[in-house]
């Protein structure tokens, strides 16, 4: 049975959890930076990571391992490296700077997970970041 391919950012943001409305916001890439800038942004707000493992934020009760997360990251996202001559070297970096480096924007760099959940009404962010660094999760929905 073929794999039917998200051919919108909207698309691609069902697949890996984003709401429709973030998937909107972004605009089409206009160079190998900003690609690889919005992979980077896609991946690190859109995941969480504890000992070692991965959490979607809307799926924090399903661990991924490094590898599941980014084969998942590009078969969600591929519709906006197609047009480009060398994607691999794009995810490459991107999963460099999100996953590998130590950064400390945490839209740049998938952020540690305290592993709670608690409710925030009225907060806009699915992410909770505390004094310590770490973050939780904001399960008001």
């Amino acid at each position: 049975m073929p794999y039917d391919l998200p051919n919108t950012p909207q698309e691609s943001a069902q697949k890996i959890g984003l709401p429709a409305l973030a998937a909107s916001k972004l605009p089409a890439p206009t160079s190998d930076q900003s690609l690889k800038d919005q992979l980077i942004h896609l991946l690190a707000t859109s995941y969480v990571r504890r000992e070692g493992r991965f959490y979607h934020i809307d799926r924090p009760g399903t661990p991924f391992a490094r590898e599941d997360l980014q084969r998942s990251f590009i078969s969600a996202t591929q519709h906006l490296t197609r047009a480009h001559p060398n994607p691999t070297a794009i995810y490459r970096q991107a999963f460099n700077t999100a996953i590998t480096e130590m950064n400390a924007d945490p839209n740049r760099s998938i952020p540690v997970w305290t592993g709670t959940t608690e409710p925030s009404p009225g907060n806009p962010e699915r992410r909770i970041q505390l004094e310590s660094g770490q973050f939780v999760l904001d399960s008001w929905t």
